[in-house]
């Protein structure tokens, strides 16, 4: 049997969409950018933006963890932002 991908809940996907914009424009970054720094392509940075497709928990972790930012965050369930680095 294939393992079931995880996926963000739908009702959490707008809120992760939002962060992301919020993120990009504070850096100024361009899906071109993010691309390079996540490893995903363009046009799908691009549709989560949108919320046009769904976005897998494993990929939405992905893209918080290379930009540095709290998941909870980015997810709305914690107001810190910026991710706590194990000392």
């Amino acid at each position: 049997m294939k393992d079931k991908i995880k996926r963000i809940p739908k009702k959490v996907e707008a809120t992760f969409a939002e962060n992301l914009k919020i993120i990009m424009k504070e850096r100024s970054l361009t899906f071109e950018e993010l691309s390079k720094i996540t490893n995903i392509p363009r046009s799908s940075l691009n549709d989560y933006t949108l919320c046009e497709v769904a976005i897998s928990l494993d990929t939405a972790k992905r893209i918080a963890d290379s930009l540095e930012v709290n998941f909870g965050w980015m997810i709305g369930e914690r107001e810190g932002r910026v991710k706590k680095i194990a000392r």
